[in-house]
């Protein structure tokens, strides 16, 4: 919706808002936490701009019931973050190969945490709304943001997940460590429930009504 008002105000435009939410996947099943062993997803591209290293900083200093999994593409920049886990993390980052994007739900509902954190360092990334987001939800994962407003209006509205208050990996990691396996299954459920209506078929259901208007 930030997105929208700015083709507005700049454009004079109205837009309509369509979420690049994923397919329903109606034969996920529900997966057990152990709360001993929390798994946190990210998947995507390892982008020196997106500043992925904030979340191995993280994991460093979170409790040792916290692990972090990277599913990228392919690059450069992934040779950094190995040689930072493997200094200041060692054993708890992994490094996935990554999947068809028709696979990335069934392939992640595996883990327990959606981790999306994307640095604001540029506006389509301060307001961003990305596939991860919608992908982890689809999963039926908790997801945790930093202070994204569109990703938090989202977590907010449906208690799927946690807000952190900045980037900085101290105050994230601070909160983690504060969420016991109740809240973290608590949130796994209200994502399951918010999948229901968080979907492809909701959300092109508003490009077929645009088409028809316009035909």
């Amino acid at each position: 919706s930030s997105i929208a008002e700015r083709y507005k105000k700049t454009f004079n435009l109205e837009p309509i808002v369509v979420m690049n939410a994923p397919e329903i996947e109606p034969s996920l099943r529900r997966k057990v936490l152990d709360p001993e062993r929390i798994r946190l997803i990210h998947h995507g591209i390892a982008s020196e701009l997106r500043k992925p290293e904030l979340m191995i900083k993280t994991i460093a200093m979170c409790e040792k019931r916290y692990t972090l999994h990277f599913m990228f593409m392919p690059s450069d920049y992934q040779h950094y973050l190995k040689d930072l886990a493997e200094e200041i993390a060692p054993g708890r980052v992994s490094f996935n190969d990554p999947v068809k994007p028709e696979e990335i739900v069934k392939n992640i509902s595996k883990y327990d945490v959606g981790f999306s954190l994307i640095a604001p360092t540029n506006y389509n990334y301060l307001v961003s709304l990305p596939n991860k987001f919608f992908e982890y939800i689809s999963a039926g994962l908790a997801v945790c943001t930093g202070p994204s407003p569109s990703m938090v209006e989202i977590v907010e509205k449906y208690n799927l997940g946690c807000v952190f208050p900045s980037f900085d990996p101290s105050d994230i990691s601070q909160m983690l460590n504060n969420i016991d396996a109740d809240k973290w299954i608590s949130m796994q459920q209200a994502a399951r429930e918010a999948s229901k209506f968080l979907n492809s078929d909701n959300e092109m259901e508003k490009v077929l009504n645009l088409f028809t208007k316009l035909l």
